[in-house]
């Protein structure tokens, strides 16, 4: 509690309106003499100035450092990112570092007045000083609830790549964490589609679920499953607190999404499993083997609504469409093993995949006779891209 309350006042001490509320002079038993405001800010310059370091010190000491964050951050009012680059380390980093300066701060303060709640006479009880700080911090959670609506009702969802995410996640912990330290492996499996969420939103609650690694590694994975994308990451060891679990669920709440966290009775092998919602790309399945033609239906289908998954084996055909559930499937009829018109008839024989519209790509002109055994479509080779796309907008909803 003290050492939000010393937190919340330092972080004000430039703001007369809020230092007037504080209750850091009342939980020291410091006695108000004319200004309150004055009195918090000499009271807080003057605690930070006897933390500086004697002139022996090396100017590399955590001693320095604590009293120059402090000095900069609150007395200079200099904002996080100039710090950090002024010091040499990260944003991340730095926030740790502040941590640790206010609490360095916090010991001074409280063996310096003891904290003797009630020593004065006519001085506030110990039970309403601290209910007066947890009053005003009741009304700090009341902001950042706001600020969460604010998020939820203005923050738009958008098409987010797995891999585009996981390498700007990488990115922004190797500047913090090093990789011998902290090895954090991320992987997407192939046809993983894209996710829709809050972009910012997701980024931090993953940074939140990442950026306390203590050494172990850390494993995450992206894949599809039927209507959402999976992300699960493995510990070695967990060591996340409840708060950061919590804040971290409810900003992938902000994208409809859900966080679970498995492992519960057993903290050496706990992970974590998050569903988000997948951009509603409709999958195309293409079966020839003529790599060059799955080569081009990817190239044309490529910044569209449609994703593809290529097959030039006409066994995998089956399995690969009953699972994915593919909006259509494009199908060439000279291919090896099974022929095009054997596998039509299979895919319409199929409940699983009987409905599944089927264009039959070929060279050949058997249009009328595609039609006749229960194709939707006929796509003559050699086609372009507007080709393949008006049929592909006449057979997909």
């Amino acid at each position: 509690m003290f050492f939000k309350i010393l937190r919340r006042a330092l972080q004000h001490l430039h703001d007369p309106v809020e230092l007037r509320r504080d209750v850091l002079l009342d939980c020291l038993n410091i006695p108000v003499k004319n200004d309150r405001v004055a009195e918090t800010r000499q009271l807080l310059r003057s605690e930070i100035e006897k933390m500086k370091p004697e002139g022996y010190t090396p100017s590399e000491s955590a001693a320095w450092r604590r009293y120059e964050i402090l000095t900069m951050r609150f007395i200079e009012q200099v904002a996080q990112k100039v710090i950090a680059t002024d010091i040499g380390v990260s944003l991340r980093q730095l926030q740790r570092l502040e941590v640790e300066a206010i609490t360095a701060l916090a010991d001074q303060l409280k063996s310096r007045y003891n904290l003797n709640f009630g020593a004065v006479s006519g001085s506030p009880t110990k039970d309403t000083v601290l209910g007066r700080g947890e009053e005003i911090l009741n009304e700090t959670d009341l902001l950042i609830e706001r600020e969460f609506d604010l998020l939820r009702q203005s923050g738009s969802k958008e098409s987010i790549s797995p891999v585009e995410l996981f390498t700007s996640i990488s990115e922004t912990l190797a500047l913090s964490i090093p990789d011998k330290q902290c090895p954090i492996r991320f992987t997407v499996e192939e046809y993983t589609p894209n996710i829709y969420a809050q972009g910012s939103s997701l980024r931090h609650a993953l940074l939140l679920l990442l950026s306390s690694c203590g050494g172990e590694t850390i494993t995450v994975n992206a894949s599809r499953t039927m209507r959402e994308i999976l992300i699960i990451i493995w510990y070695e060891k967990f060591l996340l607190p409840k708060e950061r679990l919590d804040t971290a669920r409810r900003l992938i709440n902000l994208s409809e999404g859900k966080m679970s966290v498995e492992g519960e009775m057993d903290p050496e092998s706990r992970r974590i499993k998050i569903y988000l919602p997948a951009v509603q790309e409709k999958l195309i399945i293409g079966i020839d083997d003529n790599i060059d033609v799955l080569k081009l239906i990817e190239r044309s289908l490529a910044g569209t609504r449609y994703a593809f998954l290529a097959q030039s084996d006409p066994l995998q055909v089956i399995e690969a469409a009953i699972k994915y559930r593919p909006s259509a499937i494009i199908l060439d009829v000279m291919i090896p093993i099974v022929d095009g018109w054997q596998l039509l008839g299979q895919i319409r024989a199929n409940p699983a995949t009987s409905a599944i519209p089927v264009i039959i790509c070929s060279i050949l002109p058997q249009k009328e006779f595609a039609l006749s055994l229960g194709a939707d479509a006929f796509l003559h080779k050699p086609f372009n891209q507007k080709d393949l796309l008006d049929l592909l907008e006449q057979v997909v909803p």
